[in-house]
């Protein structure tokens, strides 16, 4: 997750659980930030969902805490929600748009589809400046071993 605060200063880490809502709530209070990048989740695409619960809870719940505080503390905040190819799951057409249906086949996929309708809701309900932005494959040093392209 990215906060940024006046991004003419300099940049300031805080370290925080982002599965704790009053962790989140209290530094949101405290800075009111200009923009949320919500980058974050836990990735690992498993499609037996044996760790469904491991996938599902904190990306789902990391979400849902950042806009709640973001509603009550901080409304004016930009919030951007990082979102997943995996939620059009096995996909019907090629390429994907607007009109793609989802069909997402993983609980890493329901659980960033669940971010991107809560993304959604609370911008319609609340008028939260909050969007999605749905990424296909990245790369990363930090990517795991297990990931097809670091193979």
């Amino acid at each position: 997750m990215i906060i940024l605060k006046n991004i003419k200063k300099i940049l300031k880490i805080s370290k925080i659980s982002i599965n704790n809502f009053k962790s989140i709530s209290t530094l949101i209070k405290k800075i009111s930030p200009d923009e949320i990048y919500h980058l974050g989740s836990q990735s690992y695409i498993n499609h037996d969902f044996d760790a469904e619960f491991f996938r599902l809870n904190p990306n789902i719940n990391e979400t849902n805490f950042l806009l709640a505080a973001i509603k009550k503390f901080s409304p004016k905040t930009k919030f951007y929600f990082a979102g997943t190819s995996e939620i059009f799951g096995n996909v019907k057409e090629e390429p994907q748009n607007e009109s793609t249906q989802f069909n997402p086949r993983s609980a890493y996929g329901v659980s960033k589809l669940a971010g991107y309708y809560l993304t959604k809701n609370y911008r319609e309900a609340y008028g939260l400046f909050a969007c999605s932005g749905i990424l296909y494959n990245h790369e990363s040093p930090r990517r795991g071993s297990y990931f097809v392209t670091k193979k």
